[in-house]
């Protein structure tokens, strides 16, 4: 039996058409929604996330940030936000080990990063770049403060990655500026073959006929004289034998002659007066090469009247004899001519040469402190002193109104590390934070060497109780330099478990060679009895301030009181009624101790008004 084949049976078209359509519809509206809600988009889950964790990590809520910042990686393992913001979070928790591991994280991650994901924010990237060093240096510090150090290979690895990236991004993302072509219009191709310049120099080209060899004598035949082609400028001078040329004597040759071919010579002697022609009619005298036996005797020296200078010049041998013989030139360098009887362009005052003498001189370069002083002056003309007497409107769990509460609040010039040589530090309120700038002269100028961000800042103020504090700038004296430290004290702040609380901090720096601050010392304290990094409450923030040199006693002030308040059991209560240690700065608490700059803020329950004071004792520009 034959096999009988089935003819495959096509599409419908009327069946298949309205199905593509259909497809295309669902695609369309598929990115139509997804253009429409950007947070359905992986990019938008990841930003949603790292906003959620930077709220819990503002306000305290440091497990919750953890967890917000480990979603953000799981949707994006290679996002270096997610694996910094972890890192910062560890540090806040005190978990340097796992910080660090974030670090290498975030090495990684940069290292994979696109050239486009540089060029779609170059600015943004910049700042991320300074926050990862800044926790960086925070994981160093929490791993000295505990008495361990950062594994050698590890840490090394670490910030030697980081340092090649910083420097490929900072380079990337600030390219070297290319003037704009216009487009569409093409350069015209020039021809680059090298020309030699001519400075006005004439071209004499002579007969193609070749000269004989022309004897300047008058009696020569004129029919042989060859021609000139192009027209020779009054500046030159031509010297073949010739009615109309001028005869120049050999010995009067100029050094810039330009031999021509054809035994002929062109004398350029620019921005010089041509010199008469002589009498053409008159015969010519032969004029044969100098003999030195029939050169002159130079004129004796004519006696000098006993007088004085007559103001005349000597008496010139009397020519007029012919002798046939063209006078010779003497070998002897030309006397000066004698200058006019105008005794204003006789010689320069002395004045005069000193005046010019001054100016020929190299300016002297400028001294640190004077590099310095011009810097600091120059700053703050562009960013004055604040006293923020403005009041800052204050939006609870919202710290974006803090930004108003910036600005310069001093600066202070010392030698600071005790080398001899002056340091400048700018004290600055960053979104209600304190910030110390440090600044060395260096090339000639000023540069910037670090800038350090207090832990603390206002504002996290709780609903329904009186909030306040104060923050407080101070040097110390070391016994060869000082030391520069920031202390606050907040109440009425949540501390991270959403109940009001108060919060003492303090930090000391010790100021390097090279003008960057290094911590030797910190030490914060909750509602009198919670200590950090270190351990042991009230005593325990004594003891490491002690260990830096400084006393430390003043928290008692407060942590005594709000000991005796059972914040425990009765967590909800006002704090205002309690001592504030830093309320007028620690000069006088602390001994060698001088308050730069002071700062307390306050807000009354109910307002959103926070008012701000400022007590600036620093000297620059004052």
């Amino acid at each position: 039996m034959k096999e009988i084949k089935k003819k495959k049976s096509k599409p419908d078209p009327q069946i298949l058409i309205p199905v593509i359509v259909g497809a295309v519809c669902v695609l369309m509206v598929a990115a139509v929604i997804i253009f429409m809600n950007p947070e359905n988009t992986t990019a938008g889950q990841l930003q949603k996330k790292l906003e959620l964790g930077d709220k819990y990590l503002e306000s305290g809520d440091y497990e919750k940030a953890e967890l917000a910042f480990q979603e953000a990686l799981k949707i994006d393992e290679k996002s270096p936000d997610a694996t910094i913001k972890l890192a910062d979070t560890y540090n806040k928790m005190k978990k340097p080990e796992k910080a660090l591991k974030m670090l290498e994280q975030t090495n990684k991650n940069l290292e994979n990063m696109s050239v486009s994901q540089l060029n779609s924010n170059p600015d943004g990237w910049k700042n991320k770049m300074n926050m990862y060093e800044t926790v960086y240096k925070q994981t160093e510090q929490l791993y000295e403060n505990s008495g361990n150090q950062m594994p050698a290979d590890t840490s090394e690895d670490v910030i030697n990655i980081f340092n090649d990236i910083h420097i490929y991004i900072n380079d990337y993302v600030t390219p070297t500026p290319k003037p704009a072509k216009k487009p569409g219009k093409k350069e015209d191709k020039k021809d680059t073959t090298p020309v030699p310049e001519q400075e006005g120099e004439p071209t004499v080209t002579p007969e193609e006929t070749p000269a004989p060899d022309i004897t300047v004598t008058p009696e020569e035949d004129q029919e042989k004289e060859p021609t000139v082609t192009p027209e020779v400028s009054p500046e030159a001078t031509v010297t073949p034998s010739s009615p109309d040329a001028e005869v120049t004597p050999e010995a009067m040759a100029d050094p810039t002659e330009t031999p021509i071919p054809g035994d002929w010579t062109v004398i350029v002697k620019p921005d010089q007066t041509p010199t008469p022609k002589p009498d053409m009619n008159a015969e010519p005298e032969p004029q044969p090469e100098p003999n030195p036996e029939l050169q002159p005797e130079p004129a004796p020296e004519t006696p000098q009247d006993p007088s004085g200078d007559t103001g005349i010049p000597p008496a010139v041998p009397d020519g007029s004899e012919d002798t046939g013989i063209p006078p010779a030139v003497p070998d002897y360098p030309e006397e000066q001519p004698v200058p006019p009887a105008d005794q204003n362009n006789a010689e320069m005052p002395p004045e005069n040469q000193d005046s010019q003498t001054e100016q020929d001189a190299p300016a002297p370069e400028n001294t640190p402190d004077q590099i310095l002083d011009a810097f600091a002056a120059e700053f703050l003309a562009a960013s004055p002193r604040t006293s923020l007497g403005t009041p800052v409107s204050y939006t609870y769990g919202d710290e974006s109104g803090m930004a108003a509460a910036s600005g310069t609040l001093g600066a202070e010039k010392r030698d600071f590390n005790g080398d001899g040589m002056p340091e400048l530090l700018v004290i600055s309120a960053r979104n209600g934070q304190l910030v110390l700038d440090t600044y060395t002269a260096a090339g000639g100028t000023a540069v910037m060497v670090s800038s350090v961000a207090f832990e603390e800042c206002f504002g996290k103020a709780v609903e329904g109780v009186t909030y306040g504090g104060t923050q407080t700038c101070f040097i110390r004296e070391n016994g060869s330099g000082f030391d520069i430290g920031m202390a606050g004290y907040y109440f009425g702040m949540n501390t991270g478990d959403g109940n009001p609380g108060a919060k003492t901090v303090a930090a000391l720096y010790t100021m390097g060679a090279d003008g960057s601050l290094n911590m030797s010392a910190s030490a914060s304290l909750i509602n009198g009895i919670i200590s950090s990094p270190q351990e042991g409450g009230k005593d325990g923030f004594i003891s490491a301030l002690s260990g830096a040199g400084m006393s430390g006693s003043w928290v008692s002030e407060s942590a005594d009181v709000l000991a005796g308040m059972d914040l425990a059991n009765n967590p909800v209560q006002d704090m205002a009624g309690v001592p504030n240690p830093l309320g007028g700065g620690l000069a006088g608490k602390e001994p060698g101790v001088q308050d730069l700059v002071v700062v307390n803020a306050g807000m009354q329950p109910g307002t959103g008004s926070m008012n701000f004071s400022v007590t600036d004792n620093t000297t620059c520009g004052k």
